[in-house]
């Protein structure tokens, strides 16, 4: 009996060490019955956060890295995560919309809209020829002394 109880115990602490604390979370946007969604987590444990009925998780594409690095595969998004290490989110559009963690990203009343042609993105922060973003949020203008120089964030 005695060592029976060691070895659960062993194996309960082996388990303990072997398996990190926090695993990351994934979310993820798909199609479901005909109405795309946001969602995090797995097939049964799916959670939708977010719905765009008149979107096609086909249509979505990453939007430009300033960096100028290409996606790897046409059409693939990775998926956005959460870790104790590492929060890696993509900015992704569909031509029409900008989405940021299952946001669409739109600028406040008075603001220019969201210009989707020159729209790109490095990491959680984003530029288009009127505004600033970072974490999906309108931060300031892109004019004056606040404009960003795209030649220089390349090199």
């Amino acid at each position: 009996m005695k060592g029976q109880i060691i070895t659960v115990a062993l194996i309960l602490l082996g388990h303990t060490f072997l398996t990190p604390a926090v695993q990351a979370i994934g979310f993820d946007y798909y199609n479901d019955h005909g109405v795309m969604s946001y969602g995090k987590g797995y097939w049964g444990d799916k959670k939708i956060i977010a719905q765009f009925p008149k979107m096609n998780r086909a249509d979505l594409r990453l939007v430009t890295n300033i960096s100028g690095e290409r996606e790897l595969v046409e059409g693939y998004i990775p998926t956005d995560e959460i870790s104790i290490k590492n929060e890696e989110y993509h900015w992704v559009t569909d031509g029409r919309v900008i989405l940021w963690r299952g946001k669409i990203v739109s600028n406040p009343p008075g603001t220019p809209t969201v210009d989707i042609a020159s729209f790109q993105a490095m990491g959680r922060f984003a530029v288009d020829k009127y505004s600033l973003y970072f974490d999906g949020q309108r931060t300031e203008s892109n004019s004056g002394a606040s404009r960003v120089d795209l030649a220089t964030l390349k090199a």
